[in-house]
């Protein structure tokens, strides 16, 4: 008798990523005398989307000596929820035939949460001036980042009332941004700072930090000679030799020519005083 039509065997695996699906079906015919590749058969995948009919896909078809692979590799273009049945043209059947069928959900990613920004600053002062480095970053899920399209101001008091307002320098390096505010007051003084940053991720400007800044009148140098509430009695001209007035009159003027030769000198020594106040900070929003 004639060796009877064979019959089909088929494994397959699924593989997945966000965007991406990807099925590989193996099957051969059974033969009485063995295993052969599926020959002049085909295959193609009903694609639905959220339950409705979309597409039509055939897979490509490689045969080696035993066995044949269909590859259906598929990205959607939409998101939704997408099954895909999988048939085979078998030339010894009539109809085609399911083999297997396949679900894959293609969402929409959710965004990226908005960054948030952290801040360091260092406040350098001296008797006339103020200055104040404050250093910031983005923190995403990916990394630090400079603040791009951020900027930053201050506005000054003195004495508790309001003055000015002041746009700091603004340099981007590779991973933050440096915002630099330099000032010297003209008039004397109780000032303070509060810096705000323009973050375009917020509607409203923040709050980073402040500062406080005192100008005095500093106080004139004082007098190296200040006269001296009690002298002595020997620097007193008017007593001065007195002691030796029954010396010889030559003796005495020569005592006294000698005593205008210009013996002193004075010396200036100018006073710097430099104060320092450095201010090391951490905030974060």
């Amino acid at each position: 008798p004639p060796d009877p039509d064979p019959y089909t065997e088929f494994t397959w695996t699924i593989l997945t990523t966000e965007s991406r699906i990807e099925v590989s079906i193996t099957g051969h015919y059974v033969f009485v005398s063995g295993n052969g590749p599926i020959i002049g058969g085909s295959m193609y995948a009903y694609i639905y989307r959220d339950g409705d009919y979309m597409d039509v896909i055939d897979l490509v078809t490689s045969h080696d000596f035993n066995s044949s692979t269909f590859i259906f590799d598929y990205s959607p273009v939409y998101f939704g929820n997408y099954s895909f049945d999988f048939y085979l043209n078998d030339p010894y059947l009539a109809t085609p035939q399911m083999i297997c069928n396949a679900t894959f959900e293609y969402r929409d990613p959710p965004p990226d949460p908005d960054p948030y920004t952290e801040f360091t600053w260092t406040i350098l002062t001296t008797e006339s001036r103020i200055k104040v480095n404050i250093t910031g970053y983005y923190i995403f899920p990916s990394g630090h980042e400079p603040i791009f399209g951020g900027s930053m101001y201050t506005y000054v008091y003195r004495d508790g009332n309001y003055i000015d307002e002041f746009e700091l320098v603004t340099n981007h390096n590779l991973y933050d941004t440096l915002f630099t505010f330099d000032y010297s007051p003209t008039y004397f003084g109780n000032y303070s700072f509060d810096f705000y940053l323009n973050d375009p991720y917020l509607l409203n400007p923040q709050l980073i930090c402040n500062a406080t800044f005192e100008y005095q009148n500093p106080d004139p140098d004082p007098d190296p000679d200040p006269d001296d509430p009690d002298p002595d009695p020997n620097d007193d001209p008017n007593v001065l030799y007195q002691e030796d007035a029954a010396m010889t009159v030559p003796l005495a003027f020569g005592m006294v020519g000698a005593a205008t030769v210009p013996l002193l000198g004075t010396i200036k020594a100018v006073r710097s005083k430099k104060l320092k106040n450095k201010q090391n900070s951490k905030y974060k929003i």
